[in-house]
């Protein structure tokens, strides 16, 4: 998913917990703030940085952007040598690799004396899964549960099909993605009915989960009757009732699925808040639709997630300051700065529960109809197992065989039995083969 950062520093923090008087102005500093992907004019960047130096003129920023696999390595590296950024961009799946890397420095005694940030100001199933043995680790910057469930009024009407609603079920997106499918005289499909291709929602409606705990997973449980029944409904789709593209299909006609859905060659869409972020006019000639993603046919409701949190660097010289930096982006200024910035007049949605209700669900600017379905969402969010290894599992094991379950080259049972016994194996010898 996308994100960004930057950086900044002055030890205003120390001075004042000192009683020691201090102008902001008069500080000169630099902080770097990390990540794993480009800042762009979207997130309102510039403008957030600009609106921070007018209490911090004298301050430099940097921004240190590594992509891939180098992200982490190079922090380790610059941790070692004494390098370190300040601020560190986590995704949510790699949480437990920073940590167990020594690479973040808990922030609670921050908070614990800090009378201008209320932990409780943030969606509380993020805090969880950024707190390590007691410890916050950082701030949660975004909420983007995959659980945007968009749709072609348009393609609909020309049916004659009510429109989708909260109460959904799979059931209820198979029957309409049937009447919605179209092909040619030639039996190709010029319009298909759905891509909700996210498998881990179907489990997790359904019930099941990738592996026993989140937190401390002891073994993988894909082999529950939940998790195959889910798993197979997916591929169904695509296999059986041919009213979702496959993943083949999608790579070889060189067409996103978003592209796809703006063109009209899909008329039901799953994905996160992030894709109205990306391109909003992507899709300004639909008549567009927006519900929560379907539950399952018992009545289950589950959704991944995406997210990103922001951390205070451990080996960072200027702690408190990082710190400063930290809660001013991830609270209300921050956010309101870098939407008055954001070239495109959307922004992701903040985790930080006040700037979410003034710039999303207040705003009157944004027109899409129940635009709180991603916060709603995050109520039930379910995100990966946090452990080192997972992210190498989810890569080498977990989607490999989920894509040849999609592509009908093997059924979810046995599929699903196979990943089950390679991920426990993993987990056993601490290795991934």
């Amino acid at each position: 998913m996308k994100k960004w950062v930057a950086l900044l520093t002055v030890a205003l923090l120390t001075l004042s917990m000192a009683g020691v008087a201090s102008s902001a102005s008069d500080t000169k500093a630099h902080l770097v703030v990390a990540s794993f992907y480009n800042t762009d004019s979207t997130s309102g960047w510039d403008g957030l940085v600009a609106a921070f130096q007018e209490n911090y003129p004298n301050v430099t920023i940097e921004v240190q952007v590594t992509t891939g696999d180098q992200y982490l390595t190079k922090l380790v590296s610059q941790l070692a040598s004494g390098t370190t950024a300040d601020i560190i961009a986590v995704e949510n799946g790699q949480m437990a690799k920073f940590s167990d890397s020594n690479l973040l420095m808990p922030i609670n005694k921050y908070l614990d004396n800090d009378p201008d940030v209320n932990i409780n100001d943030y969606f509380p199933h993020l805090v969880e899964y950024y707190t390590v043995n007691g410890d916050i680790m950082g701030l949660p910057y975004d909420a983007q549960p995959f659980a945007m469930f968009f749709f072609n009024k348009g393609l609909f009407d020309e049916e004659g099909l009510s429109y989708p609603t909260p109460d959904w079920t799979w059931n209820d997106m198979l029957d309409a993605a049937i009447k919605l499918t179209k092909t040619d005289d030639s039996g190709r499909v010029t319009q298909y009915g759905v891509l909700a291709n996210g498998w881990q929602n179907y489990v997790y409606s359904n019930g099941g989960r990738i592996m026993d705990d989140i937190y401390a997973p002891t073994k993988c449980v894909l082999d529950s009757p939940e998790a195959i029944e889910a798993v197979q409904f997916m591929a169904d789709l695509i296999n059986e009732y041919g009213v979702m593209p496959s993943p083949d299909t999608l790579t070889t006609s060189g067409v996103s699925g978003p592209d796809m859905f703006a063109t009209g060659q899909i008329a039901m869409f799953n994905t996160g808040y992030w894709s109205l972020v990306d391109i909003p006019d992507r899709w300004k000639d639909i008549d567009l639709g927006l519900t929560m993603v379907p539950m399952s046919n018992n009545g289950g409701r589950a959704v991944s997630t995406g997210g990103t949190a922001y951390c205070v660097a451990n080996g960072t010289e200027n702690p408190d300051l990082a710190y400063e930096f930290l809660k001013y982006f991830m609270g209300r200024e921050g956010w309101e700065a870098a939407y008055k910035a954001s070239t495109r007049g959307i922004i992701y949605p903040p985790a930080h529960i006040p700037s979410y209700k003034a710039l999303i669900l207040e705003n009157p600017e944004l027109t899409i109809e129940n635009i709180d379905t991603n916060g709603q969402s995050v109520a039930f969010a379910v995100f990966n197992p946090r452990i080192p290894l997972f992210a190498e599992i989810n890569s080498k094991i977990i989607t490999p065989g989920i894509e040849e379950i999609s592509l009908g080259m093997i059924d979810a049972e046995t599929g699903l039995t196979e990943i089950t016994q390679r991920v426990n194996e993993a987990l056993e010898s601490g290795e991934v083969f």
